[in-house]
């Protein structure tokens, strides 16, 4: 079970990093053919309700940045005001809501 939650750590993590569901484009071979080919990346707020149960009584650490935003809320706040259990947030130098300046020390929080 610990491992299940640290891929969902890992994947809140990457899912974060982008703001937008922006369609991406990528090259395929197919019949040895290179074929143009639309993926679309979702994010992981579009089926949050399928991860949530599994954060049930669990203490949660998050990897979040600036722009890890769920409809204009920080997913920090998102996750807090449904009762999920944040212990720990990790985040990179200028703080997870982006208000430090480069190279400021930022004590715990």
């Amino acid at each position: 079970m610990k491992n299940a939650i640290y891929y969902l750590l890992i994947f809140l993590t990457l899912i974060s990093c982008s703001s937008k569901n922006a369609p991406t484009n990528s090259l395929t071979a197919v019949d040895d053919k290179k074929v143009m080919v639309k993926k679309i990346i979702t994010p992981g707020i579009v089926s949050m309700n399928s991860y949530l149960p599994m954060l049930d009584n669990k203490k949660v650490a998050i990897v979040a940045n600036q722009t890890s935003m769920i409809n204009g809320t920080h997913l920090v706040d998102t996750l807090r005001d449904i009762g999920v259990n944040i212990t720990k947030v990790f985040a990179p130098e200028h703080g997870f809501r982006g208000t430090k300046d480069a190279g400021e020390h930022v004590e715990n929080q």
